[in-house]
């Protein structure tokens, strides 16, 4: 019998003997959803999403969850219930992973009011996830959703391209400085 063999008739024995005392399986997975954010948590090995928009007329959300490994070739989604107060729910926003600090910065995006320009971090110490609002100074980009983001580790800083804004779309650059916050 080969491993994949073995595997089948492992799940088939789990699963019978299951629903023999009246259990039922429930899968367990983010509800369906777009323009969330996802980043690759190096230090824990997991990626971690956060938010997005649902459906036709769009209802936003503001939950977070991870995948983690379930063993060779198995991938497991499980839903975090960080501390704190979570920022609102949102589509379209940045995120990036600031392995400095061991946290995911989340921030723009659209709301249900329109569109938002904050900034929010998800420590990801495994176990103590928690969110905290963050208040750079200096003088910031205007409200927008749907930019372009990255983390540059020689600068450690945010780096944010374009995205859409009540008058169109932006064509500007902006660096948020990770070590003094401006």
């Amino acid at each position: 019998m080969n491993n994949q063999s073995v595997r089948k008739a492992i799940v088939v024995t789990v699963l019978t003997a299951g629903l023999a005392f009246g259990l039922e399986w429930h899968r367990i997975l983010p509800q369906q959803r777009n323009f969330s954010s996802i980043i690759a948590d190096t230090l824990n090995q997991r990626l971690v999403m956060f938010g997005g928009g649902r459906g036709p007329g769009r209802s936003y959300l503001n939950d977070v969850w991870q995948i983690v490994s379930a063993g060779p070739e198995a991938y497991a989604w499980n839903q975090l219930a960080p501390t704190g107060t979570p920022p609102i729910d949102r589509w379209g926003h940045l995120a990036v992973y600031d392995p400095a600090n061991q946290r995911m910065l989340v921030g723009t995006g659209n709301v249900s009011g329109g569109r938002i320009n904050d900034i929010w971090a998800l420590d990801l110490t495994l176990g103590s996830e928690s969110w905290e609002q963050l208040s750079p100074s200096g003088t910031p980009p205007c409200n927008r959703s749907s930019s372009y983001c990255i983390y540059h580790p020689g600068r450690r800083s945010v780096i944010v391209f374009g995205g859409g804004t009540s008058g169109g779309v932006c064509n500007d650059l902006w660096e948020l400085k990770l070590h003094d916050f401006t």
